[in-house]
C-alpha cells in the first residue's frame, strides 16, 4: 500500500495548525485532488477528504473524546487511516498507531500503556481486540467512513472549543518540479500528482515533532544520502 497525501502550497512555516490549513484549502480548492491511494485508485478532493475528517471528528466527540486524550488506531494501509489521523488533529486528539501485526496481547500492552481513550478498530482486526481492554473500541463504518460508497454530505465541523491540535511545521525538502525529474530512474505511478509537492516535513507538537515522509527513505533503490533523513529523524 502506498498512500500519497499532497501538501498543497505549503510555505516553509506556519502559525496555523493542521486544522486550519485543511480547512483553509477545503474553502479555495474544494475539487482539488488532497489524497490518492494507489493501491485501489480512490482518490479525495480537499472537498470530500475535509468532510470525512468531519465525521470521523464528530463520531470521536459523541464518544467522549477531547482535547489531550489519546485514540488508538488499529487500522489497514488505507485512505481510512489518513481520514482518522486528521480526524484526531482536528479535535486536538493524539492518534497512537498500533502495528496491526501485533499479537493481542501486544496489542493489549500498546494500548494500555499510551492510557487510550477509544479505539479505532479495523473489521479484520476485531477478534484480535475481543474484550480485553477497559478501553472501548469504536466502528465508524468498519474502519472508518468511506467517501465514495457513503453519500457526501457537508460532514459538519467540530465545534470550535474542541480546538485543533495546535502544530507548527517546517517544509524540509520538496519534490522537483517537473515529472521526469522526480526519477533520475526506475518509474512512479502519478509522478505529475506530486511535483513541486513537500516530500519531508517536520510537525512540532508541544515538546514532540513528527516527521512526515513522502517517500520510503529506507527502500533498496533510494540513495544512500536519504538513510540520514531517516536515523536523524529517529534520533531527534
Amino acid at each position: 500500500m502506498f498512500i500519497v497525501v499532497i501538501l498543497d502550497d505549503m510555505s516553509p512555516k506556519s502559525k496555523e495548525n493542521v486544522r486550519q490549513l485543511l480547512e483553509k484549502r477545503a474553502g479555495a480548492t474544494p475539487e482539488k485532488t488532497f489524497l490518492f491511494s494507489e493501491a485501489d485508485g480512490r482518490e479525495w478532493t480537499y472537498r470530500e477528504f475535509d468532510s470525512a475528517v468531519n465525521r470521523v471528528a464528530n463520531m470521536l466527540r459523541a464518544n467522549g473524546i477531547l482535547k489531550g486524550d489519546v485514540v488508538s488506531l488499529l487500522l489497514p494501509n488505507s485512505g481510512e487511516y489518513i481520514i482518522a489521523y486528521f480526524a484526531c488533529w482536528k479535535i486536538g486528539a493524539l492518534a497512537g498507531p498500533v502495528n496491526s501485526l501485533l499479537k493481542k496481547e501486544e496489542i493489549e500492552w500498546v494500548v494500555g500503556n499510551s492510557e487510550a481513550k477509544l479505539m479505532l478498530v479495523g473489521s479484520e482486526y476485531a477478534s484480535r481486540v475481543g474484550s480485553y481492554s477497559s478501553v472501548p473500541p469504536a466502528s465508524a463504518g468498519g474502519t472508518a467512513p468511506d467517501t465514495k460508497s457513503t453519500p457526501l454530505s457537508p460532514g459538519t465541523r467540530p465545534t470550535a472549543d474542541a480546538g485543533g491540535t495546535d502544530l507548527s511545521y517546517r517544509v524540509i525538502a520538496t519534490y522537483p518540479s517537473g515529472p521526469k525529474q522526480i526519477l533520475l530512474s526506475g518509474w512512479a505511478l502519478g509522478a505529475e500528482k506530486i511535483e513541486g509537492k513537500a516530500a519531508l516535513v517536520e510537525f512540532t507538537i508541544g515538546k514532540g515533532k513528527i516527521i512526515l515522509f513522502g517517500f520510503r527513505p529506507q527502500y533498496r533503490g533510494q540513495s544512500l544520502a536519504t538513510f540520514p533523513l531517516l536515523f536523524n529523524s529517529i534520533a531527534r
